[in-house]
């Protein structure tokens, strides 16, 4: 393939570097080794008494020679071989973003492999000392490269890296999903619930800029809001604007919590040392009265203030869905309340 025209970032991912004429897999996986890919002494890692790519050095006996690292080598050998026929029917712009995906890719494999190298090496630790928690701090960095890589590779659609992310209007929300990951539910397990607090980000214009910082890493926007709230207003500003698709979004007719079924609502608050001396049907009769939020109307006829209430309502209502004996995703009932509807919605989400 001729990839002239096309440059890669040199091994620090500040200036490019042309290539010139054409390439097989095995040539372009050679450029990406021979420019990304320094030496170093094997002794120096962590991993090198166990790792199958060492040499022994042929000039100094007992030690190891200063090589490109074979693991890392490996990976992008790899890289290159499987996904190089894809470029065959990429455009100019998705082939320089492959381009610098695969930098990313390896800035990543390098710096986590260095990492855990130094992660298992007691001696590396007890050298920094007081330091050394700075060390396990570093981690946290390499989900940068990852970044970067996502979005170069979402332009690639073979590659299939795109993530979905929810984004909630408030911490009961997410409280009330991430609950659900105790079930060890796959639906619930992968998935990433972030929030955007709607009620002091009223803006479309900054709810915006935090969308896009995620689309940007490669993510798919989903997000839902309330009525009550505004969310409903300002949702469609977003889709037009481009930042969110119209079916990835839901609205709660008026909240989280008047979205929870009163059987369930009634359950968790008596849980929480609510709602004493008042029975079920009295507390039906009152959720049901108006078309108004749940919220408003046990505080207007129960003087009941749940504002303090909603992270562990939230929590509550999670551990009721998560029992053994309510398969709730069987229950018809269930499924056609508002919280049913909204637990279909995340199931799109992957």
């Amino acid at each position: 393939m001729d990839f002239s025209g096309y440059k890669i970032f040199d091994i620090y991912g500040v200036e490019r570097v042309a290539l010139e004429g054409n390439l097989d897999a095995n040539a372009l996986a050679a450029k990406f080794i021979e420019e990304w890919i320094p030496y170093y002494e094997c002794e120096k890692c962590g991993r090198h008494d166990y790792c199958k790519y060492t040499q022994p050095d042929e000039y100094i006996p007992k030690r190891l020679a200063e090589i490109k690292c074979g693991v890392i080598v490996n990976a992008m050998t790899n890289f290159v071989r499987h996904t190089f026929p894809l470029l065959e029917k990429m455009d100019v712009e998705q082939i320089q973003a492959y381009l610098d995906g695969a930098f990313y890719l390896e800035q990543f494999l390098y710096e986590a492999e260095q990492t855990t190298g130094m992660f298992i090496d007691d001696a590396i630790l007890k050298f920094f000392g007081d330091y050394a928690p700075t060390l396990f701090g570093r981690a946290t960095h390499l989900r940068e490269h990852l970044n970067s890589a996502a979005s170069e590779f979402k332009k690639l659609p073979d590659f299939a890296s795109k993530k979905g992310v929810l984004f909630v209007e408030g911490w009961a929300e997410k409280t009330f999903l991430d609950k659900l990951r105790e079930s060890h539910s796959t639906w619930f397990l992968d998935l990433t619930v972030e929030v955007y607090e709607g009620r002091s980000n009223r803006r479309p214009n900054r709810i915006q800029m935090l969308l896009e910082r995620y689309v940007k890493q490669g993510y798919v926007i989903y997000i839902q809001g309330d009525a009550d709230g505004k969310d409903a207003e300002q949702f469609p500003a977003l889709i037009k604007k481009g930042a969110v698709k119209s079916e990835h979004t839901f609205v709660f007719h008026h909240d989280f919590e008047s979205a929870i079924p009163p059987n369930i609502f009634y359950r968790a608050l008596r849980h929480l040392g609510e709602l004493e001396g008042i029975d079920y049907a009295q507390f039906e009769k009152v959720v049901s009265s108006e078309d108004k939020s749940v919220v408003k109307l046990m505080l207007d006829s129960l003087g009941l203030n749940i504002e303090s209430l909603k992270l562990p309502l939230a929590d509550t209502v999670g551990d009721i869905l998560n029992h053994p004996g309510f398969v709730w995703w069987k229950d018809e009932g269930f499924m056609k309340t508002e919280l049913g509807e909204f637990l279909k919605f995340t199931w799109q989400i992957k």
